[in-house]
């Protein structure tokens, strides 16, 4: 595992002037890691991550609360508490029983599938039912799915967004950032 050492002295110079600890202590803490020697690149980048999200946990207010948000989300509870959601929208609106002309199995399209409750009690009311689900990739910012896998189940870890073309649109401005993505 890579060793995260900080300068101390030009922290501490930081701290003294009444400021948050400057980019230059945090690219100090960064080599120390790269000369420390981390096993394997992932693991290297795991060490630079935690050394910025630690950075921007005391210096952000509005990051560490949304972080432990993040972190609230990936609790197995919330996947409980999801279910029970979903279980409510059907009881008062019906809208996760699929209605079918009597053949064929139900085919259900969840576009924001994370944590997975909702698609979870879907695929309860509709047996034999096959799902596609779309979620945002963690990495990307989006939510851990914690339905297990299922056969009937095709999940994509993607950008919704960036279905330009599913959606009807043929041409993407050059001045999108995201045009090559897209």
């Amino acid at each position: 595992m890579a060793t995260v050492t900080l300068n101390k002295t030009a922290s501490d110079q930081v701290s003294k002037a009444g400021e948050h600890p400057s980019d230059a202590t945090t690219q100090m803490a960064i080599m120390s890691i790269s000369e420390h020697g981390a096993k394997n690149p992932n693991q290297e980048h795991e060490a630079k991550k935690k050394v910025l999200v630690d950075y921007l946990r005391e210096a952000s207010p509005e990051f560490a609360k949304l972080d432990a948000l993040r972190k609230k989300a990936t609790d197995p509870g919330v996947l409980d508490m999801m279910k029970r959601i979903g279980k409510e929208m059907q009881k008062c609106t019906g809208a996760l029983k699929v209605k079918t002309a009597g053949w064929g199995k139900p085919q259900i399209l969840d576009m924001g599938m994370a944590p997975g409750g909702f698609l979870a009690v879907a695929m309860e009311l509709n047996p034999g039912a096959h799902a596609m689900g779309f979620s945002l990739p963690e990495p990307a910012g989006g939510h851990k799915v914690m339905l297990p896998d299922d056969a009937n189940i095709d999940r994509r870890d993607l950008d919704v967004t960036m279905l330009a073309e599913d959606l009807g649109f043929t041409e993407i401005p050059s001045n999108n950032p995201d045009a090559g993505r897209i």
